[in-house]
């Protein structure tokens, strides 16, 4: 019962960082940290875009670590 109950908390709280990753983003301002090889031949609002877009994906893929397992848990347990 605990593990039906950590694999779905586990599944929610990675669905829920998935679906939220542009405002999380915005919220911490995390395109600051990224960086885009070969800059020099874009504008710099198109290198803001990319660094925006790394941003979120990078939060999505830290998303996707928490709602793996619960998945998996979810299929294994749920059976």
């Amino acid at each position: 019962m605990v593990l039906k109950a950590l694999s779905l908390l586990l599944f929610a709280a990675g669905a829920f960082v998935i679906f939220l990753a542009g405002k999380i983003e915005e919220k911490y301002r995390l395109r600051s940290k990224e960086t885009v090889k070969g800059a020099e031949h874009f504008e710099e609002k198109e290198i803001d875009e990319m660094k925006r877009q790394k941003a979120v994906l990078r939060v999505k893929l830290y998303g996707l670590v928490f709602l793996l397992p619960g998945l998996f848990g979810i299929l294994i347990l749920f059976e």
